[in-house]
C-alpha cells in the first residue's frame, strides 16, 4: 500500500466521521436484526381494524424528547460503560430466538431494550438517565400480543357496556345491559362492538397522557405520577359517556341513527378526554402557586472529558460484531420456511357417518384470529341436529390460533362456564376443554383441544411448549387447533330443568359426532404425509 493511500485509510478510520460511519453501520446491521419485527410493528400500526395506528407518532415524539435534552446531553461527563452489554447480548439474544420461533411480538419487545444497553454502551450512564424518558416512551409504540388485545377489549367491555346502560338509564331511558348488547325498549339492540369497548382510543390516550406527564411545567414529581395515572380512568370515563350517547341517540331515532353516529362519536371521545387532561394539568399548576423565581445562573459547566479513542473503537467493533452476528442469524430464521406438511383441511370428507357436511364461509377477523389460511370451517347436519365442526392447523410460521374463548369474546359472546372434562373419543381418553357461551340468549357448547404431532391438551401455554419443544428438536410438527361446538338454542338461566335437558343434548351431540369425525381427520392426516 502506498504512503498516500496509507494515510487516506488513517484519516477515514481515525477522522471526524469514523464515528459516524460506525454508527450507520450499527443502525443497519441492526434494522436487518430486527427486520422481521420491524416490518410486522408497521403491519400492526397501518392494520385498518387494528387498535396501534398512534404506533408511528411515539418515535417521532421520543426523538423530539431526547432533542429537549440535548443541552443536558451535552453537558454529560463520562465514557462510555461496558455494562452496557448486560442490555444488548441478551437483547440480541432473545430477538434471534424470537425470530427462530417465528414470534413477532417478543423480538419488537428485545427492540426496547436493546436501545438502552447502545444508550449506556456509547454514552455513560449520565447520558442514560438522561434519556430515561425517551427511551421508556417508546413502548408505547409496542403491539400487544392479538391474545393480549382481546383479553383487554373484553376486560373494557364489562366496564363500558353495564356503565353505559347506568348512566342513559338515569334519564328514563329503560334499557339493559346483555353481554356486548344493550337491548332497547322497542325490542332493537345496539352491539358494544370491539371498537366500542375504546382499547384503540384508551392506548392511545394513555401515551399521551405520560407525554403529557412528562412534559408538563410547574409540576412536581407526585403530580407527574398522578397526572399519568389518570389517564385511563379519564379514557375509559370518555368512552362511557360516548356508548351512552349512541344509546340515547339509538333510543330516540332507532339503532340505524345511532350507528350512523358511530364514526363521528369516535372523534368526540379524543376531544372530550384532552380537554378533561389539559385542565386538570392547568388544575395542578394552579395548586403549587406561582413557582418561585428561577435561581441566578450558575457557572457554565466544565467541559466534559473527551473520551479515549481506543476505548470508544473497541466498544464500536463489539457491538458491530454482536449485531452483525444477530443480523445473520435473523435473516437465516426469518427467510420463508419450507414445511414437509402440506394443507390438509380442505381433504377431510364431507360426509361423516350418517353426517353430512357443508363448507361455511370466514369473515376476516376469524382469519386474523385464528391467524392460518389452513382452516376446516364446516356445519355437519343429521336430521334436525347441527354441529360446526373448525380445525386450524399452524401454518409453516408456526404460528397457532389462539384459544377459543378468546375467539368467541372477540366475536361478542360471553363466557358462561370454561372447564375441562375428559371423554373417551375414537378409542382413547382425551381431555378436553369444555366451555359454554352466550349471546343473545342463544348458547353454545364448545369442545376444542390442541394437538402437536402426536401429543394433546387443552391448554393453549402447554400447546405453546409442545411446539416449541417441536421446533427446538427439529421436528415439523405443526399445531392444530380442533373445536367442536353445537347450540343449546334459545335458553333461560332461570329454568334449571330445561337448561339441564338442553345441555345434556348436545353433550350427546357432540359425542356422537366427533368419535366419528376423528378418524376421518387421522385418515386425512396420514394421506397428507
Amino acid at each position: 500500500m502506498s504512503a498516500a493511500a496509507d494515510r487516506r485509510l488513517r484519516g477515514l478510520l481515525h477522522g471526524p466521521g469514523s464515528a459516524a460511519l460506525a454508527a450507520l453501520a450499527l443502525a443497519a446491521c441492526t434494522a436487518v436484526a430486527f427486520w422481521p419485527s420491524l416490518q410486522w410493528l408497521v403491519a400492526r400500526w397501518s392494520a385498518p381494524d387494528g387498535y396501534f395506528s398512534h404506533g408511528p407518532l411515539v418515535p417521532a415524539a421520543s426523538l423530539w424528547l431526547a432533542w429537549r435534552r440535548r443541552a443536558r446531553l451535552r453537558a454529560a461527563t463520562g465514557d462510555g460503560s461496558w455494562w452496557g452489554l448486560v442490555w444488548i447480548v441478551p437483547a440480541l439474544a432473545f430477538g434471534v430466538a424470537s425470530a427462530w420461533l417465528r414470534k413477532d411480538s417478543p423480538a419488537a419487545l428485545a427492540l426496547l431494550f436493546l436501545l438502552p444497553g447502545f444508550a449506556l454502551l456509547f454514552g455513560g450512564r449520565e447520558r442514560l438517565r438522561a434519556l430515561a424518558f425517551p427511551l421508556a416512551f417508546l413502548a408505547f409504540a409496542w403491539p400487544f400480543p392479538m391474545f393480549a388485545v382481546v383479553e383487554a377489549i373484553d376486560f373494557l367491555k364489562r366496564i363500558v357496556v353495564p356503565a353505559s346502560c347506568a348512566l342513559v338509564n338515569l334519564f328514563g331511558a329503560g334499557m339493559q345491559a346483555r353481554g356486548s348488547f344493550l337491548l332497547l325498549p322497542g325490542g332493537g339492540r345496539l352491539l358494544v362492538d370491539d371498537e366500542c369497548s375504546g382499547l384503540k382510543s384508551a392506548l392511545a390516550l394513555v401515551a399521551l397522557g405520560a407525554f403529557m406527564a412528562g412534559t408538563a411545567r410547574g409540576l412536581g414529581k407526585k403530580a407527574r405520577v398522578f397526572l399519568f395515572a389518570l389517564a385511563l380512568p379519564i379514557a375509559v370515563v370518555a368512552n362511557v359517556f360516548r356508548v351512552a350517547l349512541l344509546a340515547a341517540i339509538g333510543r330516540v331515532g332507532g339503532v340505524a341513527e345511532a350507528n350512523r353516529w358511530h364514526g363521528p362519536s369516535n372523534w368526540a371521545v379524543y376531544v372530550v378526554a384532552i380537554a378533561i387532561y389539559v385542565g386538570l394539568e392547568r388544575l395542578l399548576r394552579g395548586k403549587r402557586g406561582v413557582p418561585p423565581p428561577p435561581p441566578p445562573p450558575a457557572a457554565p459547566p466544565a467541559p466534559p472529558r473527551p473520551a479515549a479513542a481506543g476505548s470508544n473503537r473497541a466498544r464500536y467493533f463489539v457491538a458491530l460484531a454482536l449485531t452483525a452476528a444477530a443480523a445473520v442469524a435473523t435473516w437465516r430464521y426469518a427467510r420463508p420456511r419450507v414445511s414437509t406438511a402440506v394443507p390438509f383441511t380442505a381433504s377431510i370428507t364431507t360426509a361423516i357417518g350418517d353426517w353430512a357436511g357443508r363448507d361455511r364461509s370466514l369473515t376476516p377477523r376469524q382469519y386474523e384470529l385464528l391467524e392460518t389460511r389452513d382452516i376446516l370451517f364446516r356445519e355437519y347436519a343429521r336430521g334436525g341436529d347441527l354441529v360446526l365442526a373448525c380445525v386450524a392447523v399452524a401454518g409453516a410460521d408456526g404460528k397457532a390460533a389462539h384459544p377459543p374463548e378468546i375467539c368467541y369474546r372477540g366475536q361478542g359472546w360471553d363466557v358462561v362456564e370454561q372447564r375441562q372434562v375428559v371423554h373417551a373419543l375414537a378409542g382413547r381418553e382425551r381431555r378436553i376443554d369444555r366451555l359454554r357461551v352466550r349471546q343473545d340468549g342463544v348458547e353454545l357448547l364448545v369442545w376444542s383441544w390442541y394437538r402437536v404431532g402426536a401429543d394433546e391438551t387443552p391448554d393453549w401455554l402447554q400447546e405453546q411448549q409442545l411446539a416449541f419443544a417441536a421446533t427446538l428438536a427439529g421436528r415439523d410438527d405443526r399445531a392444530a387447533l380442533l373445536r367442536f361446538s353445537t347450540s343449546l338454542g334459545k335458553v333461560v338461566p332461570e329454568d334449571v330443568a330445561a337448561t339441564a335437558a338442553a345441555e345434556a343434548a348436545a353433550e350427546a351431540r357432540l359425542l356422537d359426532f366427533v368419535g366419528k369425525f376423528l378418524p376421518a381427520y387421522d385418515a386425512a392426516l396420514a394421506a397428507a404425509k
